[in-house]
């Protein structure tokens, strides 16, 4: 016996008080009875209970009656059945701690075979499922065995974590082996060898036979008839068939295989499992954005070239401007158009959209791409793998400069004499396609000479030498006038020179300087005087992607040289004949052999730039032909001479150049998504499940049944991560098609799958069968046979026993009432009676 409250026993210390107070006890009779009834009452609101245990051990036992089954195995399953449960009548005169549970099937005629059995069918043949059934039989704390009769093929592999729960609770397991039935022939799996198709390809179906005998065959029939049929096969118990087939252009794609075996099919005890169907995703094809200018119908003759799985759209007589919209494309092809029909806009946001969004560009061309079509120094040139080289050109780049000059009263004398030769040193070498402005600040700040091309000398060296130093030093306003005047100049570079002594105010310059660097303006600062100041000047320089100069005297001038005239290497074109040769990895070659390309008969000679990989070089020589390399989130591969040029006459004769081309273009376009996509299995049903890929937050997910045209609603689980509910359960395969809401981009192609979760019962794979021998030996159980069963004690050792807790408060408390009651019954009726026999 124990107490669950023991804290109220302290008050039985009070208990004597009733024969003291309110006043001393003279009648025992009545002093006995109070404090019976105090004592009781006290005791009771202390809960004593009386525990007992239970060390006998309960029983279960599953018997497999399945369709997975034979008639022969579901009748060694019953006799095996009933021998155990004879031996646990007559091992145990009680029977009240024993379960029976049928897997499948239907109720026994048999009375005896069929009382108390409880059938579960609900699920199939799922053994976690009827793990956790077997396990919820067994009280908590109680002893349990059970004993698994069953040919371990499951239609869902999830016993693991029934098994984990029988483990942790020490409840054993005896397994008996049915055995696999050899009398019959099916298909136990179909599969392919990728998980993403996409049109035009082809795709290996995979199939899973099970069975023994010799000529089978299997057929791929798809909804316009045979696909196509493998050669004949034997099989011993387990075969795998490999069968090719090509991809159509659709969004899904239902196939199915069927196991053709007229040599065995007298042997074949069911037929209905000869066949398995599956609903395949194809992805939608690649946008390909070809814009050319030089050879006639290019874009149809690519898209005819590469096949199908991609949508070329010809660009080429389309008006391409800042407004041309992007996103629905995964490639752009720029095929030897000039520069001049490329506006620097859409250059910017080609180059914009291939760094941060990850769109592939693929550049090719002759003349009018790496030479006399100006794209030298462009914003284009500066994505691709290769350099222009060859003949020499001389240019002067244009600059604008603003010169920002501190005229505060703390830059009197010579001070202010350095800032002006240090601002005429810096834009005298300036020419009449730059342009320049002098802004000054003294507490205001003002432009002394607004932005204007450097063509008036004079003008510029008087605005310089009337400056004079007055009032106090406000640095902040005056970097901003400057950078709005040299921000929309028309020049190459852009640079903003700050002259001070730097006595300048608190303010928040790094966010200003940096936001005005990523704007390709440059900020760079003269000190001048003592160098007291020295760490702030130099800030300001980092921030603004610059240079600090430190000026103390008229001994430190230094001339700052803010362009150079340079020598370029326009490319030259070789005609000729140029054996080639393969360089880059297996995944852009694929099949193709290296000994297959054909020669060249021309190419624009170029420079590998450093990080970049060569695909194809002429033969012997360093000089690129096809190279690559990632520029942000893309892509970009260049191609050195014109896919439908003269250079690659030869090479359109060849009958790999239409593979060559859409292995390059698979490769180059853009493998950014903005979401991956995935169907997943939950306790409340199935989900598909968005996971962002980027930092854009404001992108939010989209899917549709296209089964029903219901669109999913998606909620954010966590950052990033979002789930929508897709059926509670699922009764067939579902088609999906999912993309980024609001947006025209690449869309995802997925199937909810049923066989992905749950095989058919008829179908069942022996390589996924549970491993008995391992589930006895792992929760301490035995395997039993037809010769070691009659042996088995039903029973298990060990600490585990159910506890029983009786409360005895209740009685305790009819105790304290009693004597209650009791002493109020002497009090008035029998103590009167005690007095009057006592008078007489």
């Amino acid at each position: 016996m124990t107490f669950l409250y023991p804290v109220f026993l302290a008050l039985l210390l009070l208990a004597p008080v009733v024969w003291v107070y309110p006043k001393r006890a003279d009648n025992v009779v009545h002093a006995v009875f109070r404090t019976c009834f105090m004592a009781f009452l006290i005791v009771a609101l202390a809960r004593p209970v009386m525990l007992s245990s239970d060390t006998d051990t309960y029983r279960v036992f599953v018997v497999d009656q399945s369709e997975s089954l034979s008639p022969d195995q579901k009748k060694l399953a019953i006799e095996a059945f009933k021998e155990l449960r004879s031996q646990v009548s007559h091992q145990f005169a009680q029977q009240e701690n024993v379960s029976f549970i049928q897997l499948g099937g239907a109720v026994s005629e048999d009375e005896a075979l069929s009382a108390d059995i409880q059938i579960v069918e609900e699920r199939a043949s799922s053994l976690g499922a009827v793990l956790e059934i077997a396990a919820q039989q067994v009280p908590t704390g109680m002893p349990g065995l059970i004993t698994l009769i069953t040919d371990g093929l499951s239609t869902e592999h999830d016993w693991g974590p029934a098994v984990q729960s029988l483990t942790s609770r020490n409840v054993h397991v005896n397994t008996f082996d049915l055995g696999l039935p050899g009398d019959d022939f099916y298909i136990s799996g179909f599969n392919l060898d990728k998980p993403i198709l996409k049109a035009g390809q082809t795709a290996l179906g995979i199939i899973n036979v099970v069975g023994t005998g010799e000529g089978f065959r299997v057929r791929l029939d798809g909804p316009d008839g045979q696909l196509a049929i493998s050669e004949q096969f034997s099989s011993d118990g387990q075969a795998q068939v490999v069968v090719p087939f090509d991809v159509p252009e659709t969004e899904f794609f239902k196939v199915t295989a069927t196991l053709v075996s007229s040599e065995n099919s007298a042997k074949d005890r069911v037929d209905s499992n000869n066949s398995m169907t599956r609903l395949f995703a194809i992805q939608p094809p690649l946008r390909v954005l070809y814009l050319g200018d030089r050879q006639i119908n290019a874009a149809s003759r690519l898209n005819d070239m590469i096949g199908a799985g991609f949508d070329v759209i010809d660009g080429s007589g389309m008006p391409i401007d800042g407004e041309t919209d992007l996103e629905s494309y995964d490639l752009v092809f720029l095929d030897d158009r000039p520069a001049s029909k490329m506006p620097a806009s859409i250059q910017d946001k080609l180059v914009n959209a291939v760094h941060e969004r990850g769109l592939g560009l693929l550049y090719s061309g002759g003349r009018a791409a790496y030479g006399e079509g100006g794209y030298e120094q462009s914003p284009v040139s500066t994505t691709l793998p290769v350099s222009f080289s060859a003949g020499n050109e001389k240019k002067d780049p244009s600059v604008a400069i603003a010169v920002v000059i501190d005229t505060s009263g703390s830059m009197a004398g010579f001070r202010m004499d350095l800032a002006k030769q240090i601002a005429r040193l810096a834009i005298r070498r300036l020419q009449s396609h730059d342009r320049v402005g002098v802004v000054e600040f003294y507490g205001a700040k003002q432009w002394a000479l607004p932005m204007q091309p450097a063509t008036n000398k004079i003008e510029i060296e008087r605005t310089i030498g009337r400056m004079q130093a007055i009032g106090g030093t406000i640095l902040y306003p005056a970097i901003e006038e400057a950078y709005y005047g040299v921000k929309n100049a028309n020049t190459q570079y852009k640079h903003i020179l700050v002259i001070t002594d730097a006595g300048v105010e608190d303010a928040d310059y790094e966010s200003l300087l940096r936001e005005v660097a990523s704007e390709r303006v440059s900020v760079s600062t003269v000190l001048v005087g003592d160098s007291t100041h020295n760490d702030i000047m130099f800030n300001l320089a980092s921030w603004g992607n610059g240079r600090f100069y430190p000026v103390g005297d008229r001994f430190s001038l230094v001339e700052m040289v803010l362009k150079q005239t340079s020598e370029t290497e326009l490319p030259m074109y070789r005609s000729g004949t140029f054996p080639v040769e393969g360089l880059g990895g297996s995944g852009w070659w694929g099949d193709l052999e290296d000994a297959d390309l054909p020669d060249l008969s021309g190419y624009v000679e170029t420079s590998i730039r450093s990080g970049s990989e060569v695909l194809l070089a002429l033969k012997g020589q360093s000089k690129p032909i096809l190279s690559t390399w990632r520029y942000g989130l893309g892509r970009v591969t260049a191609m050195s001479t014109e896919p439908f040029g003269s250079g690659t006459s030869a090479w359109r004769e060849w009958s790999g150049y239409g593979v060559l081309m859409a292995r390059l273009i698979n490769r180059t376009a853009s493998d950014y998504i903005p979401f991956t996509y995935s169907v997943e299995r939950k306790s409340q049903g199935f989900y598909v499940v968005a996971r962002r890929m980027g930092s854009n937050e404001n992108l939010r997910p989209t899917a549709t049944r296209l089964d029903s045209d219901l669109e999913l609603e998606f909620k954010e689980r966590a950052p990033g991560h979002f789930e929508a509910l897709l059926a509670p359960a699922l009764a067939e395969d579902i088609p999906i098609r999912a993309g980024v809401a609001g947006k025209a981009g690449r869309q995802t192609h997925l199937v909810a799958s049923l066989s992905a979760w749950r095989a058919p019962e008829t179908q069942l794979s022996p390589a996924d069968k549970l491993d008995l021998e391992a589930l006895a030996a792992k929760t301490g159980g035995s395997v039993l046979t037809d010769d070691t069963s009659a042996a088995v004690e039903f029973s298990v050792e060990g600490d585990n026993s159910s506890v029983s807790i009786v409360g005895l408060w209740p009685y305790i408390l009819s105790l304290a009432l009693l004597f209650y009651f009791g002493d109020i019954l002497y009090r008035r009726g029998i103590s009167e009676v005690f007095k009057r026999a006592k008078n007489t």
